[in-house]
């Protein structure tokens, strides 16, 4: 995952692609509803940051869900496993069962 360097370049980068074609980079704040605070450009850098952090939080996140993924895999191998292991075993025993009421009859 990237840096708090890579974090910090993506919350400084304009926000939209209008931003990037017009004389003031700020101009495109002037779009947005005049009763938000996101329209005075002062309110943009903390808007920044909190986009930031929470991309940052949302990485976390992500990787989180996929540590997460991986353990319901192994177990899901493991349990497969378990499984092929019970089922063999069940056909040794029906074997045994077979061969065990052939020597009884054998006897009887």
């Amino acid at each position: 995952m990237g840096g708090a360097a890579e974090v910090a370049a993506v919350a400084q980068a304009p926000a939209t692609p209008a931003a990037q074609d017009t004389q003031d980079p700020l101009e495109w704040a002037a779009l947005l509803p005049e009763d938000t605070q996101a329209a005075r450009p002062d309110a943009l850098a903390p808007m920044a940051q909190d986009l930031a952090t929470a991309a940052r939080i949302e990485a976390f996140a992500m990787g989180d869900t996929v540590a997460q993924m991986n353990q319901v895999a192994m177990l899901i191998v493991e349990n497969r496993a378990d499984v092929q292991d019970a089922w063999a075993a069940s056909q040794r025993l029906e074997q045994t069962a077979g061969e065990l009421d052939r020597l009884v009859k054998y006897f009887d």
